[in-house]
């Protein structure tokens, strides 16, 4: 198979065959990288954006500060900086015999808007943070300094 000077059938070089395919490969990976369309290459952006927890107890959500980073219960991942908190009475839906809603202050409990400051990955018109998509309805458990909370994002925002 290989000859007396080192050539399979008497043609061609193995070890030269491999250094072809390494080269070439590369050049096809750094090719891909540069022709890839910006829509799908992805950048990171500043992104303020929103949660909302509709009912949680005050004590809890009067420990949400200013400047904490809150982190994904998840897996740990930080989902931002904790920019503003407004709290409000905290609201409940309930759903009567004849198919109507009602909403109504519960005692005790806060609802919550955290806006929170990141940066995120931008995929075209997507965003994620970590592994969660920054989209409006999307359910994120956060992990405050001293708190834990499950919220909604309701606001994303970022500049194009």
């Amino acid at each position: 198979m290989i000859d007396d000077k080192g050539k399979m059938w008497g043609k061609i070089n193995p070890i030269d065959v491999l250094f072809f395919i390494f080269i070439l490969s590369g050049i096809v990976a750094v090719g891909a990288k540069v022709m890839q369309p910006e829509a799908i290459q992805s950048a990171k952006k500043e992104v303020v954006y929103s949660l909302y927890n509709s009912a949680e107890y005050t004590f809890i959500v009067k420990r949400i500060k200013q400047g904490d980073i809150v982190k994904n219960k998840e897996n740990g991942e930080i989902m931002g900086e904790v920019m503003s908190v407004e709290l409000k009475p905290g609201k409940s839906i309930t759903i009567k015999e004849d198919g109507t809603m009602r909403i109504s202050t519960v005692p005790n409990k806060s609802s919550a808007v955290i806006t929170l400051k990141t940066k995120a990955n931008v995929k075209g018109a997507e965003l994620e943070k970590g592994t969660v998509p920054l989209l409006i309805g999307s359910r994120v458990e956060i992990k405050g300094p001293s708190y834990l909370l499950e919220t909604v994002i309701n606001y994303v925002s970022f500049e194009k």
